[in-house]
This record gives C-alpha cells, structure tokens and sequence, in this order.
C-alpha cells in the first residue's frame, strides 16, 4: 500500500479564481465534497463559467478560500475583487487568466459578455463581466433558500 505524502503547493495572493482540482488538491477533499458544499453553502463563492450550451459545470471557487474564511458578505463585494471597479475594459487572453479557460472557451462566452473584437484582440467590457459573474453565482441559489 502506498502512503500519500503531502506536497508543498504555493498560491500566490494575487491568483483571484482556482478551479475545482485545485480546491481538491489544496484543502484534501474529493470533489463530491466540494460540489456538496456549494449546495450547503459552505462554500458560498463559488461560479459555474460553462458556456450555457455545454451539460457539464464548470466551477471556479473565489481563491481566498485557501488563504482564509473569506470575510466579505455581499456578491457585489466579491465582484468587485474579481473585476476592480477601475477596469473598463478586459481582453481576451486576461479573461483566459482570470476564468483559467482556454481561448476557445473565452470565445464560446464572448457573446453572452459582450465581447467585441477590435483588431485581433477580443475586447469584453469590465460591466459586462460584473454582471456575468453576478448572473453565474452559484451562492446566489443557497443564499436564496435561507431568504425565502
């Protein structure tokens, strides 16, 4: 039988959304434990960034979830940290950053964020990716049920 051992993994503070292998490997928790805990509200921030058409999630979790208990309270706080209210304007490859999607997939969403392409540079207004993130929360169905 072999012993798993643990492995030093460094986050940068600056990393805004992980995925879901990322939450599994980070906190030691399988995935069904993960997804659980969004239904439970346990972990409150977390997106589904699919586009609408594909059958499967794809979950990103607030990153802040392996530094600390994330202490803001309200989407709009939680946005604002993903897309700080000074930006405008996103291109593409910062969308492919910030969602860890590919390209391919930036391009799937385009339409549903506004994107434009100006050049060669797909453009996505900051406003159109506020409301994306707010319409794609998945607390916001947890955070309905304790409010009905």
């Amino acid at each position: 039988m072999t012993i798993q051992t643990s492995l030093s993994i460094q986050v940068s503070q600056k990393t805004v959304l992980v995925d879901l292998h990322t939450m599994r490997a980070m906190l030691n928790l399988d995935d069904q434990t993960l997804l659980n805990g969004i239904d439970d509200g346990t972990y409150t921030w977390a997106w589904n960034i699919a586009v609408k058409e594909d059958k499967v999630r794809t979950i990103r979790f607030w990153a802040r979830y392996l530094f600390s208990q994330p202490s803001a309270t309200t989407i709009e706080e939680v946005v604002n940290c993903l897309v700080p209210p000074h930006r405008e304007m996103f291109r593409g490859n910062e969308l492919k950053h910030l969602l860890l999607c590919s390209g391919a997939t930036v391009q799937r969403l385009s339409k549903e964020l506004d994107g434009v392409v100006v050049g060669h540079t797909l453009k996505v207004p900051a406003a159109s990716l506020r409301r994306f993130f707010t319409s794609r929360w998945l607390g916001a169905i947890q955070h309905n049920t304790h409010n009905v």
